[in-house]
């Protein structure tokens, strides 16, 4: 049984609001600077995702990394995987979230920081779980490809650049020569569409997809995602120790949430909430649920950390200087041994690489070199701890 989403409200930047008085609120606005990148780790927890991304960016666009933001959004949550998009959008895009808003409503619920969407996701239920969306407005064209309700393809074109039409066809070659395919194709134009019309399908869209509910562009929505992510840190650490402290610091929490919670009026299950905000998920049964999870995050950790190794990647690639002749697409971590895959210009670039990792108290092996097009190197590296 699918469950209820929470009350959203959703608003434009003329201060249109479209649901309840009560709940979180969601603007609605356009970027001219914005794409996609779909991503899918053996791993969970928003701080190893983030760094994951980092290091996958700064391969791809060197220093220019920089000046984009990388905010993921997970649409797939497995007991030990997760997949999803990183939405990357420019810093300069970012400096005006909250746009003009006369409604008192509207500067209330921005006030409060409400989370942010990109306007053309609203249509999600028109065209999720697996469809392609063109959508206009007055200066742009924007393409938005859903794979699974996850947008794995965001393109914004100058309008005078393209035809609706044409942009359409083109993505659709796109889809085809990648192997894929789209169950439809829609055409929108938001002109023809009131901020009403936009607000209640940004509503159906959360009704349709509840991981919509986790989308949020703004600046603060990364601050909320790393206190998340602390409080599971501490639950887990708690784990490790004493499975009893645990339980009873989630007792607490849970108690002092339900004794605010009455002040403001909130009659919602206050447990399971605190559950849900720890784990990202909800559960029947929150406490016995917890306290599984505790234990199980006290069996088997691994003693090579993810965190640490992309420490050590981290510093052997700042010694590589400005051109590192390297670049690594793929990273594989595992508790006993890791993969890098990668390219680089000749066998030097290579070795420097494995030298420098080698300082970073790590043993690498270094196998598969292959010519690839345009005379690079490919190769694979695996990487084990020392000791281990």
């Amino acid at each position: 049984m699918r469950k209820k989403n929470r009350s959203y409200k959703f608003l434009t930047g003329s201060g249109t609001a479209k649901g309840p008085s009560f709940g979180k609120s969601v603007l609605l606005r356009s970027f001219g600077n914005i794409s996609a990148y779909e991503f899918s780790f053996p791993f969970q927890g928003m701080t190893k995702i983030r760094e994951a991304l980092k290091i996958k960016f700064k391969s791809l666009l060197g220093d220019g990394a920089l000046h984009v933001s990388l905010i993921p959004f997970l649409t797939k949550i497995e007991k030990k995987s997760v997949s999803g998009c990183a939405f990357v959008i420019r810093n300069d895009e970012k400096t005006d979230q909250t746009p003009a808003m006369p409604d008192s409503a509207a500067r209330g619920a921005a006030a409060a920081n409400c989370a942010v969407w990109p306007k053309p996701l609203v249509f999600a239920c028109e065209t999720a779980p697996d469809g392609l969306l063109v959508c206009s407005d007055e200066h742009d064209i924007t393409s938005v490809w859903f794979k699974n309700w996850t947008p794995v393809f965001y393109r914004v074109l100058p309008k005078d650049s393209t035809t609706p039409e044409d942009e359409k066809q083109s993505v659709l070659e796109y889809i085809e020569h990648s192997g894929e395919h789209v169950e439809k194709a829609l055409l929108v134009d938001l002109k023809d569409y009131s901020d009403e019309d936009l607000c209640s399908l940004g509503s159906l869209t959360m009704a349709a997809c509840p991981m919509y509910e986790r989308l949020d562009l703004s600046e603060t929505g990364a601050s909320r995602q790393e206190t998340r992510e602390k409080i599971i840190s501490r639950l887990t650490v708690a784990g490790r120790t004493a499975l009893a402290s645990g339980l009873i610091c989630l007792v607490l929490m849970a108690g002092a949430y339900f004794k605010q919670s009455l002040v403001a009026g909130d009659t919602l299950n206050h447990t399971g909430n605190i559950y849900e905000m720890s784990f990202g998920e909800s559960s029947m049964q929150p406490m016995v649920s917890a306290g599984r999870k505790l234990t199980d995050a006290g069996k088997n950790g691994p003693r090579y950390s993810l965190l640490s190794f992309m420490s050590d990647i981290s510093n052997a690639w700042k010694k590589l200087g400005n051109e590192p002749g390297i670049t690594i697409e793929t990273l594989k971590y595992g508790a006993e041994a890791s993969d890098i895959l990668g390219t680089a210009k000749n066998n030097e670039s290579i070795g420097r690489f494995r030298s420098f990792i080698e300082e970073t108290g790590n043993s690498p092996r270094t196998d598969n070199i292959q010519t690839v097009l345009g005379g690079d190197l490919r190769f694979s590296m695996n990487i084990r701890r020392n000791g281990e």
